[in-house]
């Protein structure tokens, strides 16, 4: 099948071989064809540390955790560079091989990259840092795999994927009730057109609430509330059909039941919205080019953001969908039943549903969202994060005594010969230099590299 597709998609070598090979020489058993892969394998891995040995250039590893389809628990492990092959330098993150693992354990696990990064040929002092996700068997601050392999490299600074720390922060907002609650609604809703093929064709496409892929989670909600009304409509027929089984109506009328809630509604479309603000945010942290300096800078915004919005003219606007939804929906938004010993929901002495929902969805989930972002981004690694700071724009707010103080700290770390005098000339050359504040702020990490060759 693959030789087939190979040649439909125009490779004519390939044709040529197999129109003029005789049969006991076509090469395609899949052993043979195993074999090729096995070999162009080897082959990219081997350019990729041969540069790497040659020019003495540091890199970060990348390591996560999977499982193949006959279930073997595996590590796929990448590196992360500067290449400087082309006329500009470019990041490049490179997929190295998979580790088969016997056991999860910390120390197993630690062991296992070292021995495979060394069987690579890497010269694993030139490891200056690690990304996992935020598992304690990986990012354990005492006997966690980055601890093990930090004591033995200490220039590995380990750095928590940020895409992985944003989705952490989605997921901290399920521990509200009103969004796990809808979460769970839109879950069993998707869920039940999916599982069969003749209702899967009554509504739009769209994705399974993914748990893994955030930035597919974030499409899914947004999606879905896009197509809510004609959803809700299709549960309605569903549940009133002729020819459909007891079992299958009881279950639409359900979700239709909980689906046309005034608190699912407007919690929907809050959610939509901040999904439809995060989702690029989540897309902009997966990039190759994406370094800690930008990475910082888009959780910096988006937090900012958050902050300054105007809660009542945003939620109005909010507000105002999920009303309008609900009036074509022939519903009413309303304020639940209040009782004066209520201890399972929010019961707030407010008159005016939009009010009432201000108050009990939309400001706990702004609130939530907030702090959550600066927790789980606050400023761990200090002494690598202020490698940040030789970043011009940041250099010049520094005092001469502060800065040096800075690159000693650093100097202790990497231990570099002759650091400290070139990053003072480093300062000097720039705090001299007639630039204005917004060129400099512009300047990127990478073209940076260039200007370092004094």
């Amino acid at each position: 099948m693959l030789e087939l597709k190979l040649i439909e998609a125009g490779d004519k070598i390939l044709q040529s071989h197999l129109e003029s090979s005789p049969k006991n020489s076509k090469y395609i058993s899949a052993r043979v064809q195993n074999e090729i892969i096995d070999i162009t394998g080897k082959i990219i891995l081997s350019r990729i540390t041969n540069y790497l040995v040659k020019s003495q250039s540091f890199f970060s590893i990348l390591a996560d955790e999977t499982a193949d389809i006959s279930g073997t628990e595996q590590l796929s492990i990448g590196i992360r560079y500067i290449s400087f092959e082309s006329e500009n330098p470019v990041v490049k993150e490179e997929f190295l091989g998979f580790v088969a693992l016997t056991d999860m354990h910390a120390e197993i696990v630690a062991k296992s990259i070292i021995h495979f990064l060394r069987n690579s040929g890497l010269n694993l002092n030139n490891l200056i840092g690690q990304g996992y996700d935020g598992c304690s068997a990986m990012s354990g601050i005492h006997n966690g795999v980055q601890a093990i392999i930090k004591k033995e490299f200490p220039k590995a600074v380990f750095v928590h994927c940020s895409s992985h720390r944003l989705n952490l922060v989605i997921n901290d907002l399920n521990k509200l009730q009103h969004v796990q609650n809808c979460a769970g609604s839109i879950r069993s809703i998707i869920k039940f057109f999916r599982l069969s093929p003749k209702r899967r064709k009554r509504i739009e496409k769209i994705p399974l609430f993914c748990e893994t892929r955030w930035s597919e989670k974030y499409k899914t909600i947004r999606i879905f509330s896009e197509h809510f009304i004609g959803i809700v409509e299709q549960l309605e027929i569903i549940s009133m059909e002729t020819g459909v089984d007891s079992q299958t109506k009881s279950q639409a009328f359900q979700l239709h039941s909980a689906a046309t809630k005034s608190n699912f509604i407007v919690c929907l479309f809050i959610m939509a919205t901040f999904s439809a603000q995060l989702e690029p945010i989540t897309n902009a942290l997966q990039a190759v080019q994406l370094d800690l300096s930008q990475a910082r800078k888009y959780i910096s915004e988006i937090i900012e953001v958050f902050n300054n919005l105007d809660a009542n003219n945003y939620f109005h606007e909010i507000f105002k969908k999920a009303q309008n939804v609900a009036n074509e929906l022939g519903e009413e938004i309303k304020i639940p039943r209040i009782v004066s010993n209520q201890k399972h929901r929010s019961n707030h002495p407010i008159n005016t549903p939009e009010d009432y929902f201000r108050v009990s969805l939309y400001q706990p989930h702004v609130d939530s969202l907030i702090m959550q972002l600066k927790l789980r981004f606050s400023n761990e690694n200090s002494v690598a994060h202020s490698l940040l700071n030789l970043h011009p724009n940041n250099m010049k707010k520094m005092q001469h005594d502060e800065f040096k103080n800075m690159i000693v700290e650093i100097n202790n770390l990497y231990a570099i010969d002759n650091l400290v005098e070139e990053c003072m000339l480093w300062y000097n050359v720039w705090k001299n230099r007639n630039i204005s504040q917004c060129e400099m702020k512009n300047i990127s990490f990478l073209s940076l590299l260039d200007e370092a060759n004094l």
